[in-house]
């Protein structure tokens, strides 16, 4: 799986809900620390911020997938935060590259996706290294 794969996968485990950019960034790094899925020699370098662990590469791959029809980022209407979602398109694509990996590895890429967006939003919500109890 490429990180563009992860990114969308990540995207369509959410089923249309949005993501903050923090959360798509805690559920990327969550999803590659501790699954081994991405092809060798292509990770994400993730580092110290306020936020928690960012890679602009995350948010990268999502406006590449945006362009391709596959995301939709929506500006904030009242907030700091772009939301990051899937498409319609994105979705039935990111479902298809899900079918292609484990089973368990499938479950915990959604169960980790809902826990993410669950998490609380502001600056050091994100703190700790991953937020799921598999990890």
């Amino acid at each position: 799986m490429t990180r563009s794969e992860l990114v969308l996968v990540m995207l369509a485990c959410a089923g249309g809900n949005p993501y903050t950019p923090a959360q798509l960034q805690r559920a990327i790094f969550c999803a590659s620390s501790h699954l081994s899925i991405l092809d060798d020699g292509i990770a994400f370098n993730f580092t110290d911020c306020d936020y928690g662990l960012q890679d602009p590469d995350v948010l990268m791959e999502a406006q590449a997938l945006q362009s391709t029809g596959d995301a939709v980022i929506t500006p904030p209407a009242i907030g700091r935060w772009a939301a990051y979602a899937v498409s319609e398109a994105g979705l039935r694509r990111g479902r298809d590259i899900l079918t292609e990996i484990a089973a368990p590895a499938q479950q915990h890429l959604c169960r980790l996706a809902a826990e993410v967006r669950r998490q609380p939003q502001g600056r050091y919500a994100f703190r700790r290294i991953c937020c799921c109890a598999e990890c």
